[in-house]
């Protein structure tokens, strides 16, 4: 990772003052895990800064000003570039594996001064720690360091001297320089030999610009291990010093590593003050194409492909009617679909074909769903004119049925049938198969060729039932429609497949008047390029071909939102405020072909990938849509009724599988896990039903399916988890998984763990990316002066079956529910007091500069619903009410019908109980609970 590291200190005086050359300590003491890329020493008055390395080998800069001034301002800028640092990868000689030990002459000799512990210096320490025999060196120093760590309170002290050891050891507290020379001495007096080292912890979390936390300098040791050489050893924070701690300044003395060092001349005393401020902060990547190209680079060290694929949705600006609400098929969305794919292979993939197949049959629905498949071979089919098209006459019909039996070369067995719906439509049946290497048909012997009265295309309504097992049971289907012909084709494979299609391209008066109708060939090639647009409930849902580069996933979706708007589709809803399609904008990974699977021999990586995702609940619900939890589209696995040792248990599992393919152990372990509440595996937050299961399909695909947009960020943390592993045991969340991550500022702060964590990795998003998509799925519904309310999340509970007409796939919940999330600022706070319908909100510190509380409410009664009995909660008052002066400052109101607060100018208060949680240690307090159900 790189980091940008600015370092601002200024002086202030009454009047100007001459001042003495000045010494500056802050650059990095370079190694292999440590790159300086830039640095650069500022004054804000004319200087001669010259660079040099000390008695220590640190590089200082001296800095001699020619004119006083009464201000000086010095800032250091640098940026450096860390790489990952195991802080115990060493081997000590076989002499100092076990404490305490004696250097060798040599080594004495050089590190005397190391070693020597000054007369003020001098702590008796036995009382926290001391060292009884012989012990492991290593153990020994984690030890101390974690011992100074738990008996030392930390205080932040930034100006003076180091305190005495024994001063710090008498007060139990000190700052970081204190508990430093702490550790030095009780590891001197033991003949270790220690330096004292100045420099930056990068405690970084990725983060927008003004919600960073401050930043500032750190101060640890390093002790000399034969074999190890110098260690890091952190004791303010127990820990040993990775990648993180970026030395400045290492030596004997504390006054060696300052730094800065500098006075002003004068004889009298000049009234002064300083200030100091420090910025560091990850390089964060802008570019989303530069950030792909780094994760395909380490797939590629790793040797490995992984594909992408994606399933966008569309809706019409202005959506009407059940099939853009809760039915998957309707009358204007086979329209729209048809637009669509047409516009696609025009601008696209000219020489393409596109071919409507059944979709899927979901229980509850009469008819299967229908796909159209966007279909193109590696040489393509001949491009159609643009002519006007209609439906051919008698003779041009006849012609065409004639000219496929001679190229076909088999005897004429034209039927026509009947349409028990259009008596009056014709409708042309061909009994036709490919077997043994040639084309054939025989005779139906059918007393009259009737179809069914299902609904659907005539080649999928024919009477098969009525025929005798020995019988050919496919057939070639001419249906003529007012103005074009279907034309459906009998179930083959790829090679007979195309050899008919490019046929009937060659005999057809106007091909661009077909629309073709069949089934998707089994053995498809994956050189086929292949889109489809498939039914949906409530959207159009087009599924992406696999994408073998971020660069073309991107694309796709670029051209296809183009394409959509072009028809009057886009991929988000307006309903008061702008949310996503309610459908499924998921990501797949898969590989490029089943042996190139990047999944089937590394089970552990999807085992990361499963435990990553469960300790961070933003991956779950901050990009997908609004319906989350159990009953919505794709819940976690720990939202399913799953026992967390069952989760566990699998993720030992897949960690533990031999090398090897494992494809069918890795869908057995998970398959009965990654599910909805009622066992459904295609509803769930990680889904493997397309994994290698029947019959959806042998793919080894893995579906992340709680995702509506910002695929990317998935994309690339399941690549870290490549190559870090995620072992960590899974998290039982309890209720604090919805308390808390129902909340947009608890989501956020998560993301940015994430964000973090790739950063520090290499994959450093730029975060202003994020809290785009942040603002726009949480939006202000109220800001006043530090306080700030947001609409959060709700998971609805499936209500009981209930007998509808028709039936549906759709199943009825209680969305009588809202969750509003209240964060102030901690000033906000000390000045004023929030009350919703007269009781008062207790917040919750998220951090020393904000705070948050959830407040849950009944915001409708519509039939069927959890307690009706309930009144409706709103309008919502919110009065906001000064500590110091006890009066109202201001009241906020929501009615039903509103999607923001508004202010009111007749304020009205009745105080009333204090709004409470449904247990003590929750911060999301419901409106509904009138009586305490934990008061003693």
């Amino acid at each position: 990772m790189r980091v940008q590291i600015e370092n601002l200190m200024r002086y202030t005086y009454e009047k100007p003052v001459s001042f003495s050359p000045h010494k500056i300590r802050l650059y990095p003491r370079t190694d292999p895990t440590i790159i300086t890329h830039r640095l650069q020493t500022l004054a804000n008055i004319p200087a001669d800064v010259q660079y040099r390395r000390d008695l220590y080998d640190n590089l200082i800069a001296s800095c001699f000003f020619s004119a006083p001034a009464n201000t000086l301002e010095l800032r250091v800028q640098l940026e450096v570039e860390l790489w990952p640092k195991n802080p115990f990868h060493f081997l000590l000689a076989p002499y100092a594996v076990e404490i305490p030990f004696s250097y060798t002459e040599a080594e004495a000799r050089v590190l005397a001064p190391y070693r020597e512990i000054l007369p003020g210096d001098e702590v008796d320490s036995d009382e926290i720690w001391h060292l009884d025999g012989k012990r492991s060196t290593v153990d020994a120093l984690v030890d101390l360091a974690q011992t100074l760590h738990s008996e030392i309170s930390y205080e932040v002290r930034e100006d003076g001297e180091a305190r005495p050891p024994s001063r710090t050891l008498e007060l139990r507290s000190g700052a970081c320089r204190d508990t430093a020379l702490l550790a030095a001495s009780i590891l001197r007096k033991m003949g270790l030999a220690v330096r004292l080292v100045s420099g930056f912890l990068c405690e970084f979390q990725i983060d927008v610009r003004a919600r960073r936390a401050d930043s500032a300098l750190h101060a640890w040791i390093e002790v000399f291990l034969p074999g190890g050489g110098w260690v890091g050893i952190d004791p303010t924070n127990g820990t040993f010093c990775d990648h993180r701690f970026i030395p400045t300044a290492a030596g004997v003395l504390t006054a060696d590593i300052a730094s800065v060092e500098g006075s002003y001349f004068g004889n009298e005393i000049v009234p002064s003050d300083f200030q100091a401020k420090l910025e560091l902060e990850l390089v964060v990547e802008k570019e989303l194409d530069r950030l792909a190209e780094n994760v395909e680079q380490t797939l590629a060290t790793e040797n490995v492909t992984l594909t992408m694929g994606g399933e966008p949705t569309f809706v019409p600006e202005r959506p009407e009617g059940a099939e853009w609400s809760v039915a998957a098929v309707g009358p204007s969305k086979i329209v729209y679909a048809y637009q669509f794919a047409n516009t696609l292979v025009e601008s696209v993939l000219p020489g393409a074909m596109i071919l409507y197949t059944p979709g899927k049959l979901y229980p509850g629905e009469i008819d299967p769903r229908w796909a159209l498949n966007v279909l193109r071979p590696p040489n393509p089919f001949p491009v159609a004119t643009k002519e006007q098209t209609k439906a051919p006459d008698e003779k041009s019909l006849k012609q065409l049925r004639e000219a496929l039996i001679e190229k076909l070369q088999i005897e004429d067995r034209w039927t026509r049938a009947s349409d028990p719906r259009e008596s009056k439509k014709q409708v042309w049946v061909l009994p036709l198969d490919f077997v043994d290497g040639k084309w054939k048909s025989e005779r139906w012997n059918l007393r009259k060729m009737e179809l069914t009265l299902a609904n659907g295309p005539a080649g999928l309504r024919l009477p098969l039932q009525l025929l005798p097992n020995s019988l050919i049971k496919r057939a070639m289907v001419i249906e003529v429609q007012p103005t074009y012909v279907d034309l459906f084709l009998p179930p083959l494979l790829t090679a007979q497949f195309e050899s008919l299609i490019r046929m009937i391209y060659g005999i057809a008066d106007q091909p661009n008047a077909i629309r073709w109708q069949s089934y998707v060939p089994v053995d498809l090639p994956a050189d086929w390029s292949r889109i489809a647009f498939t039914a949906d409930p409530g959207v159009l849902e087009v599924n992406l071909p696999p994408c073998p580069s971020w660069k073309t996933y991107q694309s796709w979706i670029e051209r296809l939102e183009a394409i959509g708007r072009q028809h009057g589709l886009r991929c988000f809803k307006e309903d008061g405020l702008t949310v996503g399609t309610g459908g499924g904008n998921h990501l797949l990974f898969g590989g490029p072909s089943l042996e190139r699977n990047p999944f089937f021999g590394r089970p552990h990586w999807v085992a990361s990938i499963g435990r990553y995702w469960q300790h961070h609940p933003a991956l779950s619900y901050l990009f997908t849509g609004i319906y989350v939890g159990g009953s919505a589209q794709a819940p976690r696995p720990d939202e399913s009724g799953n026992d967390l040792l069952d989760l566990e248990l699998a993720c030992r599992q897949l960690e533990s599988l031999p090398p090897g393919d494992q494809r069918q152990s890795i869908h057995e372990i998970l398959r009965h896990l990654y599910t909805d509440p009622t066992g459904n595996p295609h509803r769930s937050e990680i889904s493997v039903d397309k994994f290698w299961s029947s019959p959806l399909g042998f793919w080894g695909l893995l579906e992340f399916r709680a995702i509506e947009s910002f695929p990317e960020v998935r994309w690339i943390t399941a690549v870290y988890l490549l190559k870090q592993p995620y072992r960590s045991a899974l998290k039982q969340w309890g209720q604090e998984l919805h308390d808390r991550f129902f909340l947009p500022t608890t989501l956020w702060n998560d993301l940015t763990d994430v964000l973090t964590e790739l950063a520090q990795f290499g994959f450093a998003f730029d975060p202003a990316l994020f809290r785009e998509i942040w603002e726009w799925r949480f939006p202000p519904l109220l800001q006043w002066e530090g306080l700030t309310v947001r609409k959060g999340l709700e998971a609805w509970p499936l209500l009981a079956d209930t007998p509808v007409e028709g039936q549906t796939t759709s199943r009825f919940v209680d969305t009588s529910i809202t969750r509003l999330e209240f964060s102030a600022s901690a000033q906000f706070h000390r000045e004023h007091q929030v009350f919703v319908n007269g009781r008062e909100l207790p917040f919750r510190s998220l951090s020393a500069r904000e705070l948050i509380v959830g407040l849950r409410f009944r915001s409708s009664a519509l039939y069927p619903s959890l307690h009706p009995q309930l009144p409706i909660q709103t309008p919502l008052v919110v009065t906001i009410f000064n500590r110091d002066t006890e009066k109202v400052m201001t009241q906020f109101i929501l009615s039903q019908s509103q999607d923001r607060f508004t202010e009111t100018d007749q304020p009205l208060f009745a105080r009333g109980k204090p709004c409470e949680p449904p247990a003590p240690d929750l911060i999301t307090c419901d409106l509904r609970i009138e009586d305490s159900l934990f008061e003693k």
